[in-house]
């Protein structure tokens, strides 16, 4: 009975010295995990401020460009194939494809 109970105590034993060697390789796979979210969190921080950046720009020249040429050319009432033109594609540009 003593050797029974040697040998269970030794099979405990072992088990929690696998216990052990397993946490300290799943902290070890978690800081791993931890280390790329981070460096992924910031790519997609400067993902997103390329596409505010690329939305400004493209806002700005909009209506820069339909304040220079398509306001003059409704004050005399004529509405061109280049004002339309340049309403669509900037639509396109901001709004995306709208067979998409």
């Amino acid at each position: 009975m003593v050797a029974e109970q040697r040998e269970m105590v030794q099979r405990i034993d072992d088990n929690v010295i696998d216990i052990e060697s397993n946490i300290t390789t799943a902290h070890g796979e978690l800081s791993k995990y931890l280390a790329s979210m981070m460096s992924n969190r910031w790519l997609m921080l400067k993902m997103f401020g390329v596409l505010i950046v690329f939305v400004c720009c493209s806002l700005a020249l909009y209506h820069l460009i339909t304040d220079v040429l398509v306001v003059p050319s409704i004050y005399f009432g004529i509405v061109t194939h280049w004002d339309l033109f340049i309403h669509s594609f900037f639509m396109f540009i901001i709004i995306g494809s709208p067979f998409s």
